[in-house]
């Protein structure tokens, strides 16, 4: 079972080398008389820091404006990290792995008629490690995700809740962190004022934070009696023009529809499980590769795996694509049919509006006695709003 909290590790070494190249980069371009990548400030010069302070953050908060984009303020992938990883550093340092029935189950469980109300999240920011990876239209794998509650003040001075959904992608694995040898080799360069140099090592290694592939999704305006997926179809239309022109409508919202499904079902499932429940396992030390490394900001991570509590048929299995072949999936029958799970409130609160939604149905074959030896369920079409 591969666990993947190193990944946040990677990240952070791949944010501290992007700021120290900036920083380089800044240095030869002043040195000769061409304008700066970005003004010499927040995270600029303040990014040397941020890790020493990620592991004091319960003896001091951190200001995260010192660690800022100094161009683009809050924009970028990488950029952000430091809001989701101090988040994660003071508040839990918890992971969940989700085994691939769990996945599947959570998937084809649909979300209408849930709530923000419905919602209680185990910690105000947490992590998911995802044995199956979602693939998103571009073929990026993206198994980890970082959930980050957080409250936001609108223009009439109200606070508002927010939460944000980060998506990191298998390969941000690849990154090789400079090492202190390639440090010192650019700091030999600009002692000796070779520029063009400098600029050569700074355009090299910049290429290789370009694994670092990540994706978010962001609902500045959680209003509690709004469905779910209304808020996330919400948000996506509020997102920048530039944004959705490079996004294919119906395969972003298909991806934010998966990842939304996968960690808010999380959330109402973990509430059907009793106190001890084989399903979700206690809390251990995440496993360490290699030698142990004090300054490694998930030295003291927890991991907890959640299983599903249903046994699925092979039917089961194939229609929810965890085992069979395409040509199996092609014989389905339409008198019997796979349905959806979904959420709903407990035998004697159906009839208050105001009762949370805790109950889970579970994705099931609908007349499955219709199938003869061998056969599958049909398919059928179906728009998820």
């Amino acid at each position: 079972m591969a666990f993947l909290v190193e990944r946040l590790e990677k990240c952070l070494r791949a944010w501290e080398d992007y700021w120290f190249l900036t920083s380089v980069a800044n240095t030869a371009l002043r040195a000769t008389g061409k304008p700066l990548v970005c003004p010499n400030e927040k995270a600029v010069v303040n990014a040397p820091t941020f890790r020493k302070k990620l592991l004091n953050i319960q003896r001091q908060p951190i200001v995260y404006s010192d660690f800022l984009d100094p161009m683009k303020a809050h924009d970028g992938f990488l950029t952000r990290l430091p809001f989701s990883l101090g988040g994660w550093c003071q508040h839990s340092r918890r992971v969940y792995y989700l085994t691939e029935e769990i996945q599947a189950i959570l998937n084809a469980t649909s979300l209408k008629g849930v709530t923000w109300s419905d919602i209680s999240f185990p910690f105000p920011v947490y992590a998911l490690s995802l044995q199956r990876p979602v693939i998103d239209p571009e073929g990026d794998r993206f198994d980890f995700i970082m959930v980050t509650n957080y409250h936001v003040q609108d223009n009439n001075g109200r606070v508002l809740p927010g939460l944000e959904l980060r998506f990191f992608c298998q390969q941000c694995d690849q990154y090789d962190s400079l090492t202190e040898a390639n440090r010192q080799n650019i700091r030999n360069c600009i002692r000796n004022g070779d520029w063009e140099h400098v600029i050569k090592l700074v355009q090299r290694y910049l290429r290789k934070v370009d694994c670092i592939i990540g994706a978010h999704i962001t609902f500045d305006d959680q209003r509690l009696e709004e469905e779910v997926m209304v808020t996330a179809e919400r948000c996506y239309e509020g997102c920048d023009a530039d944004i959705q022109a490079k996004m294919n409508r119906e395969l972003a919202i298909s991806l934010w529809d998966t990842m939304v499904r996968i960690v808010v079902g999380m959330c109402l499932y973990l509430k059907t499980l009793p106190s001890g429940s084989p399903h979700q396992s206690e809390w251990r030390p995440a496993p360490r590769s290699g030698l142990t490394d004090p300054r490694a900001i998930s030295n003291e991570a927890q991991l907890c795996t959640v299983s599903s509590c249903y046994t699925l048929t092979r039917p089961e299995r194939v229609a929810l694509e965890l085992e069979g072949t395409a040509e199996e999936r092609k014989h389905y029958e339409l008198s019997c049919h796979f349905r959806q799970g979904h959420w709903r409130r407990p035998p004697g609160y159906g009839h208050i509006p105001a009762a949370p939604k805790t109950v889970h149905v579970r994705p099931c074959l609908v007349r499955k006695d219709r199938l003869q030896e061998g056969e599958l369920p049909g398919g059928a079409e179906s728009i998820v709003s």
